[in-house]
């Protein structure tokens, strides 16, 4: 029983947790190469204090700031659920993925709009190590000997940054990616609870609530081998990304 259960939870979760991450990666890697490229400037600066401060904030307590403005006062964005009324045939068990294939715009728009609160709750402290840990990897980089060979070669300074630089920068990067994605799968249970979001996080609070601990027992086995799949996969991602490896 409580596999069934868990088993179908879990797309929930993953679409949750997949979203937030390439949100995340898509604003915090540019970010991070953009504040390292300026280093101390206004931009650098302000930059540092939001990473601080996204990584200070308690999701909780932003979750619910984002429901009262968003949903509450503006009405923009569905307060709870995954999505309003019943949800598309299951195929994937990801609503978004269903939607496309089942070519139903107007699901796939619902899906979409009751993501938005959930992926920016958990993307914001994401994109905060992201940008940190891209703005670190690119700094060192650009210390690095072959760059300083490759700029007094009198390459362009674009040329350098996208060809040589980013290429060793992001390996940091990429690990901390894969632990983020890891740390979100098992410790969305805050958030999935704040936004009534029917994932494996909701179903954990519901079995602590139940007092059920077989249940809770299988939810943390599963996080745990979530989370050694995704390190698994981050491992085999680094060794194709990193130069050292390739040659």
């Amino acid at each position: 029983m409580y596999k069934r259960q868990l088993l179908s939870r879990l797309p929930a979760t993953l679409e949750l947790a997949l979203a937030a991450v390439v949100v995340a990666s898509v604003i915090g890697v540019p970010l991070g190469v953009l504040s390292a490229l300026r280093r101390n400037s206004a931009l650098d600066h302000g930059l540092r204090i939001v990473t601080i401060a996204g990584l200070a904030i308690a999701s909780f307590w932003f979750a619910i700031l984002l429901q009262l403005f968003f949903s509450m006062r503006l009405g923009i964005t569905p307060l709870h659920g995954r999505i309003e009324g019943w949800g598309p045939e299951q195929i994937t068990g990801f609503y978004t993925i269903d939607a496309l294939i089942l070519q139903d715009s107007e699901i796939l728009f619902d899906a979409l709009r009751h993501m938005i609160l959930p992926v920016a709750t958990l993307a914001l402290p994401a994109t905060a190590t992201i940008v940190r840990f891209t703005r670190a990897g690119v700094l060192n980089a650009l210390q690095s000997n072959y760059v300083l060979y490759e700029t007094a070669m009198g390459y362009p300074r674009r040329l350098v940054v996208w060809k040589y630089v980013l290429r060793n920068a992001l390996i940091g990067t990429v690990t901390q990616i894969g632990l983020i994605f890891g740390i979100l799968l098992a410790g969305a249970v805050v958030v999935e609870a704040v936004f009534d979001w029917p994932g494996l996080g909701m179903f954990a609070v519901n079995s602590i609530l139940s007092s059920d601990y077989n249940a809770v027992m299988g939810f943390t086995l599963i996080a745990g081998a979530m989370f050694i799949v995704v390190n698994l996969m981050v491992d085999i991602l680094h060794g194709m990304i990193d130069p050292r490896e390739t040659r």
